[in-house]
């Protein structure tokens, strides 16, 4: 295998290996904003799971972030619901949005 060999090989694989690295901190900073969000609003977060499907219409995955959420509100009782991150690639939070199932 020569230098050429080498970089045809090592460019590809430091590149996909930064995309995953990308991604993953993605995701960890819009879990990161359903927490704030859930906390600035007086819940607590029971459980959080990726949703891609099965969310309100008009939600894609494909421009943000949505998960399906268990919150426990100040009086104990539960709700569920989805929530969104309309921006899940800036910095920020973006434009949250809530749907409850009740």
């Amino acid at each position: 295998m020569d230098a050429t060999d080498l970089t045809l090989f090592t460019l590809p694989v430091i590149l996909l290996f930064m995309v995953g690295l990308f991604v993953a901190w993605r995701f960890g900073q819009n879990r990161k904003c359903v927490e704030r969000w859930v906390r600035e609003n007086g819940y607590e977060l029971v459980e959080a799971t990726d949703s891609f499907d099965g969310h309100p219409s008009g939600w894609s995955p494909r421009t943000g972030a949505a998960y399906e959420i268990t919150v426990r509100d100040q009086q104990g009782q539960m709700r569920q619901g989805w929530i969104y991150n309309g921006y899940p690639f800036a910095e920020e939070c973006g434009s949250i949005k809530v749907a409850w199932k009740d």
